[in-house]
């Protein structure tokens, strides 16, 4: 049964980063519209609309994470032994490599949200 282990460390891997680089991504986003309300206050309603947005998404990712990690970490004693936490890793490496370049423009593509003329 190991392979099951493998496999579902492999599955956890992924999945964990993504919902980490979400929350992440939702709390950067969060903090450019605190920037955009703070300098211009005119734009209060249309950018609490978007706080809004981002933060049910950080709180939707991060509890995803957490989820994740009772399952597979408390729940299924997964990645206790040398070859589950190697799955877990590459997996996750795999998928920063994917995730990490689109994080200029989602900052990019939020901020020209937050600095755009009503």
């Amino acid at each position: 049964m190991p392979s099951v282990g493998l496999t579902a460390c492999l599955l956890w891997g992924a999945a964990a980063t993504y919902c980490f680089f979400e929350a992440w991504m939702a709390f950067v986003e969060l903090i450019a519209c605190a920037i955009g309300i703070i300098r211009n206050g005119r734009k209060f309603h249309r950018l609490l609309g978007i706080v809004y947005q981002r933060f049910s998404l950080l709180l939707l990712f991060s509890l995803g994470l957490i989820l994740l990690f009772a399952v597979f970490w408390v729940k299924m004693g997964l990645g206790r032994s040398p070859s589950e936490t190697l799955a877990f890793l590459i997996t996750a490496s795999l998928m920063m490599l994917i995730v990490v370049p689109s994080v200029k423009s989602r900052i990019d593509k939020i901020w020209m949200d937050i600095t755009q003329k009503e």
